[in-house]
């Protein structure tokens, strides 16, 4: 039931990040009379090298988000910037600006849920090697 769903953990967390999410949003975001209705989250858990393609935040029935968010859990040199650009879905050129926020521990990003974003891989990530050629031998060996 309906009840029943409502009081469910999940279903609880995302409510209360709904109401942090209204706290601290600027009001420019809302379109008049327009509230927040819910709240989506991904947990990711990645190697420090592994990025996050750029994409779009939008729900299973197409809806984008007002508000989208990246809250660090790991201090700063674990993995690598997040990249906003300045580009939606509804625009017929690539982005011009982006804005990088450097990972630190608790750190909260807020911006336009509307936008382009993506996450770099960490710093000083080492290419993988060359696939071995014909003879076993690696190139550049």
């Amino acid at each position: 039931s309906a009840v029943r769903a409502r009081r469910h953990p999940a279903v609880a967390a995302a409510m209360h990040v709904a109401e942090i999410a209204r706290s601290v949003a600027s009001p420019e975001l809302l379109q008049p009379g327009e509230d927040f209705g819910y709240a989506e989250w991904w947990c990711h858990s990645k190697p420090h090298c592994a990025g996050h393609l750029l994409h779009f935040d939008q729900a299973d029935d197409g809806h984008l988000p007002i508000l989208s968010t990246v809250l660090y859990l790991s201090g700063a040199g674990v993995g690598g910037p997040t990249l906003v650009t300045d580009q939606t879905m509804e625009d017929t050129r690539l982005a011009r600006h982006g804005w990088l926020c450097e990972p630190r521990e608790n750190r909260l990003l807020l911006f336009d849920g509307r936008l382009l974003h993506g996450h770099a891989p960490g710093r000083s990530c080492r290419s993988a090697p060359p696939p071995p050629t014909a003879g076993g031998a690696q190139a550049g060996a």
